[in-house]
């Protein structure tokens, strides 16, 4: 492990428990959208209801059973 001294003190990093108390609530509707409230914070995503039309003719809807975010996707709600 790395070690650093910082103004006459020994630092070194340390994983953390996840704290649940932050997840993300599920809204009743089937259908919602990940988005962020406003930018500057990772904790600002919330997901709301959207409307999704039918679609059209020859065309499907797929159901996602799960998604994820990529460094790029939270650079852009950072801002």
């Amino acid at each position: 492990p790395e070690i650093a001294l910082r103004q006459g003190k020994l630092l070194a990093s340390r994983l953390l428990p996840w704290a649940r108390s932050g997840h993300l609530t599920v809204p009743r509707s089937a259908d919602y959208v990940l988005a962020p409230t406003e930018r500057g914070a990772i904790d600002n995503l919330r997901l709301t209801e959207a409307d999704v039309p039918s679609p059209d003719e020859g065309y499907v809807q797929v159901r996602v059973e799960a998604a994820g975010l990529n460094f790029r996707d939270v650079l852009n709600v950072l801002g």
